[in-house]
């Protein structure tokens, strides 16, 4: 096996309504902009998402589950990705 370093210090938020937090969670975070992340289920709830979250600058919805993960795609500028799950 190939030699790695891996942290992901990770902050997971669960609940019923969470959704219409996301804005103020990001903002909590100092997060001005980020990428939300979904599987191909959640495209079009990701998109009534993205239009109540300003802070949404793009929503990559093609993620399928493979072996390897591939690393998130973020647009310039954004120091975050969001993912339901």
């Amino acid at each position: 096996m190939a030699e790695f370093s891996y942290y992901q210090p990770v902050r997971v938020i669960f609940g019923a309504g969470k959704f219409s937090r996301l804005s103020e969670t990001l903002g909590e975070l100092g997060v001005r902009r980020c990428v939300l992340v979904c599987g191909g289920h959640f495209a079009k709830g990701a998109r009534e998402l993205q239009s109540a979250c300003p802070e949404i600058a793009a929503v990559f919805s093609g993620v399928e589950r493979t072996r390897s993960s591939p690393a998130l795609p973020r647009p310039r500028g954004s120091p975050a990705s969001a993912g339901p799950g």
